[in-house]
């Protein structure tokens, strides 16, 4: 059966589509979070996960739109599922350069998490050591991308895009697009001296 091409949904798509959250923190995922958290004593570490819509067609189109322009994001900010879960404005200037997030391979992923871990918050005093951190990274990162590191987009960002981070030294985002089973994780971090 010979695939249509599926068109650039444009902006009445976005008004009518939503990206229901789920309740839905893996062990591995939740260990490294804690962890961090008393890292970052004077901010913050979130996680959140969302569905990509249904019914079938409607999420290709949203996974195509994704695939083609990080500019998705604007619009999947804006969802009321999103915005109920994540309810800090955006700095859009961060966006319509089409910053703030960039691409990395889902195999940098644990070492990333890892190194933030390590590096620890503005007053940490008792930072994992190196194989804890790896150890907490490479479990965090085995559950965003559910044992499949081959069918995941990975981005990243050090940038204050939103209002939740604190614009100093230690703001991180990663957002891990699980493409088969159709799911967004987000985890946040901000620490401020």
């Amino acid at each position: 059966m010979k695939r249509t091409p599926i068109p650039d949904p444009g902006p009445e798509f976005w008004r009518e589509v939503d990206f229901p959250q789920i309740d839905d923190e893996p062990a591995g995922l939740r260990a490294y979070i804690e962890r961090l958290r008393t890292e970052y004593q004077n901010g913050e570490v979130i996680h959140r996960a969302f569905l990509f819509p249904e019914p079938a067609e409607l999420r290709q189109r949203a996974l195509d739109a994704f695939v083609r322009d990080h500019a998705f994001f604007h619009c999947f900010w804006h969802c009321r599922s999103v915005q109920a879960a994540l309810p800090y404005a955006l700095h859009d200037e961060e966006f319509s350069a089409g910053r703030p997030f960039e691409s990395m391979t889902s195999v940098e992923l644990p070492g990333q998490l890892a190194g933030v871990l390590a590096r620890g918050g503005a007053y940490s005093r008792d930072q994992p050591k190196a194989r804890e951190a790896m150890t907490l990274g490479m479990d965090a990162a085995e559950a965003l991308v559910a044992g499949d590191f081959d069918s995941v987009l990975v981005l990243r960002s050090h940038a204050p895009w939103s209002r939740f981070f604190q614009d100093v030294a230690w703001d991180y985002t990663w957002i891990v697009v699980q493409l088969e089973r159709g799911r967004i994780d987000v985890v946040m971090a901000t620490d401020t001296d």
